[in-house]
């Protein structure tokens, strides 16, 4: 009997790496193109291959883990009181209405997201630190409208914010509204403090060094560097914000959770403060909104507009490229320095002036106008790098 029982654990166990090793021997299949191979070495997984490698198959799990979508307006009202949600987008969406400024989707959901944050942190008496330094981010119309959608704020919200916070609510739209893609972080250190602008930039680096995941774009560092002073404001006055959505995230989106954990675990170290789960949580869904934001920008072309700075025509035209084209070209770049073009990461170049052809960039000349015809270039040139994609795709997983 004692043999029989043997006989059994030993098949169970062979069964067992039979399977195990069927699984690895498709891993590699899967992902024989990455150099990365996952091996059994004294009885222990392994993964081979060098870091470069490793690091770029990491950075693609994350990416593939980010849902279409991470946050949207279901995942606030789950998180936010409801009716909170639905004012603050009334009031942003009716001041919006009759300006020249404009909300996406995504940036909608990802200002609202903000504003809620900030209002349930002063329902719970942690304001901001209030700074000497003051700095403009938006222009004098843009400013009023944004500063009626403040006085709304605080009306239907009961609240009375300090000069700081609302400082912080005109860099939110300047980061979220269709502006033009031009750096201000000289204006950061200013608004946030030495010590946060700091801190993200360390912590930037380790992220990309070891999760290839790369977070240091405007995008991402003027709403989080934000969150980030609030969250610094919150543990210099002992106190810190809790989430219910902290379960459903870790077990929905682990590997967004374990990233959130250790930059949470890093600037803990590197503002010498106690950053609590409930804070977490909320680093979390930064991370996931930024990974969602990058996901869908991935299967756009990277384009850059070069169009000298006349009567305002190269912001125009950007703005109509950016509407006409927003789900096939992600510009990042408006430049009227040709100095400035050979430092250019992009495949597509839209300009107004003639341009010699690049080895590094398909060309497109247009008038600062863009005519009926020249939009029709534009996208036949969007249909061929899309052919050439899924040739290359074809190629790199079916040796064609």
């Amino acid at each position: 009997m004692e043999k029989i029982r043997d006989q059994a654990i030993k098949k169970r166990h062979l069964l067992k790496t039979i399977s195990l090793k069927n699984d690895i021997q498709k891993i590699n299949q899967m992902f024989s193109k990455s150099g990365v191979r996952v091996v059994i070495r004294d009885n222990k997984i392994q993964v081979t291959g060098n870091e470069k490698d490793k690091r770029r198959l990491i950075s693609h799990f994350i990416m593939e883990e980010a849902p279409h979508h991470f946050v949207d307006r279901s995942l606030l009202t789950q998180n936010f009181n409801r009716t909170d949600v639905e004012q603050i987008e009334q009031i942003i969406k009716e001041e919006l209405a009759p300006s020249t400024l404009k909300l996406n989707d995504y940036a909608l959901i990802n200002l609202m997201m903000h504003l809620l944050i900030m209002i349930q942190s002063l329902h719970h008496d942690d304001t901001l630190l209030s700074r000497d330094a003051y700095s403009s981010w938006l222009n004098t119309y843009d400013a009023a409208i944004v500063t009626k959608i403040i006085k709304r704020i605080e009306n239907v919200f009961n609240l009375i914010l300090n000069k700081h916070e609302r400082e912080e609510i005109h860099m939110l739209f300047h980061a979220n509204v269709d502006h033009l893609p031009l750096s201000d972080r000289d204006k950061l250190t200013t608004t946030v403090g030495d010590n946060i602008v700091r801190a993200m930039s360390s912590l930037f680096a380790e992220v990309q060094h070891i999760f290839g995941i790369d977070l240091d774009n405007d995008y991402f560092v003027f709403p989080f560097s934000l969150h980030l002073n609030k969250l610094f404001s919150r543990a210099m006055q002992g106190s810190s914000l809790n989430s219910p959505l902290t379960e459903s995230l870790k077990q929905d989106f682990p590997v967004v959770f374990e990233l959130a954990v250790f930059v949470s675990f890093r600037l803990s170290q590197l503002l010498h403060i106690p950053i609590t789960e409930g804070e977490r949580a909320y680093i979390a869904l930064h991370i996931g909104a930024e990974l969602d934001r990058q996901k869908q920008h991935s299967e756009k072309i990277r384009t850059a507009i070069f169009s000298p700075n006349y009567m305002n025509l190269n912001t125009q035209l950007y703005q109509h490229v950016s509407k006409q084209f927003e789900h096939d070209l992600n510009v990042v770049a408006l430049v009227n320095d040709p100095s400035e073009l050979d430092k250019l990461d992009v495949s597509l170049l839209i300009t107004t002036v003639p341009q010699a052809s690049s080895m590094a960039y398909r060309v497109v000349t247009i008038s600062p106008f863009m005519t009926s015809k020249e939009k029709s270039t534009i996208m036949a040139t969007i249909e061929e790098n899309r052919r050439n994609v899924q040739r290359d795709f074809l190629r790199r997983y079916f040796d064609i």
